[in-house]
């Protein structure tokens, strides 16, 4: 696992740690030895069935997959070190269907979530400013918690961004008048801190400290509880209606959508044009009709 990523080993600490309590009540080394020393075949029955358990309970079939090889790579760590006599086989992916929904919520429903943070108040100032990124620039929540007070180029009106497929150097783009306006307004009540995060934790006893991602998300879906709005609304949420509207205001502009979301693959954008104008409906209707 040592050539994986910060983010991949880091998202894959938390996955074990899921795996070890859901089979064995606690997260311990001593868990994790008591797994390894089970027959393979036995081994195997208890990951075959956390895997069941993940999609009975409605996780994604990406997620599962994740899941599963976080366990998987542990034991084939172990197994290359000595400490387990066994390796695990090839399982069943479950079916990973990409962006399936990606409606998000409508341009008005943003503008309502954009005037609930009371921007009086220093945790108004900085929600409102996370808001601004999240939507004009269809940020993930990842990227927003990386973005660093150092590398904010304010003449070129550009930030560097971490993330999802970034390279270590990062990647600049280019942020509104209104944006960084947000993020000044932010910085003039921004607590000291001995990190370089632009976005810090107003709690107390985590002041200062680097605003979570569980926290970014929290704070994104009381936003759109107060707004009024039915749906769970997440950065990822926001993030699928930027692209969306971004698409609908500009006539389905595939290339520029793809720049905008940073999608490396322009069928990933395709998916959110087909969902948009609703391809298939149309396609039925057609076929409907002619028999």
């Amino acid at each position: 696992m040592s050539k994986r990523s910060k983010d991949t080993r880091r998202v894959y600490s938390n996955d074990l740690q899921w795996f070890f309590y859901a089979v064995s009540g606690e997260v311990s080394a001593g868990a994790v030895r008591a797994f390894l020393a089970l027959p393979r075949i036995q081994a195997l029955r208890v990951l075959m069935g956390y895997q069941d358990s993940l999609a009975a309970n409605g996780y994604a079939g990406s997620t599962i997959n994740r899941k599963v090889s976080a366990v998987k790579s542990l034991v084939e760590y172990a197994y290359r070190i000595g400490e387990c006599e066994w390796q695990l086989p090839r399982l069943k992916r479950e079916r990973e269907q990409r962006y399936k929904d990606t409606t998000g919520v409508s341009v008005e429903q943003i503008r309502l979530m954009m005037a609930v943070p009371d921007r009086a108040t220093a945790k108004g100032k900085r929600n409102y400013a996370i808001l601004r990124l999240l939507w004009e620039n269809g940020l993930r929540r990842g990227e927003i918690a990386k973005i660093t007070c150092g590398e904010i180029d304010w003449e070129e009106q550009r930030i560097t961004i971490y993330g999802k497929g970034r390279r270590e150097e990062g990647e600049e783009i280019d942020v509104s008048d209104r944006a960084l306006e947000a993020i000044r307004d932010w910085l003039t009540v921004r607590p000291q801190s001995e990190y370089d995060v632009l976005f810090t934790s107003l709690d107390h006893n985590t002041l200062g400290k680097p605003l979570s991602l569980t926290s970014i998300y929290r704070m994104v879906r009381r936003l759109g509880e107060k707004a009024g709005i039915k749906k769970i609304v997440s950065p990822h949420k926001i993030r699928h209606s930027a692209i969306t509207a971004y698409l609908d205001a500009s006539d389905g502009d595939m290339r520029g959508g793809a720049s905008f979301a940073r999608h490396s693959d322009l069928s990933v954008t395709q998916v959110y044009d087909d969902n948009r104008k609703r391809q298939q409906k149309k396609a039925t209707k057609i076929l409907s009709d002619l028999a």
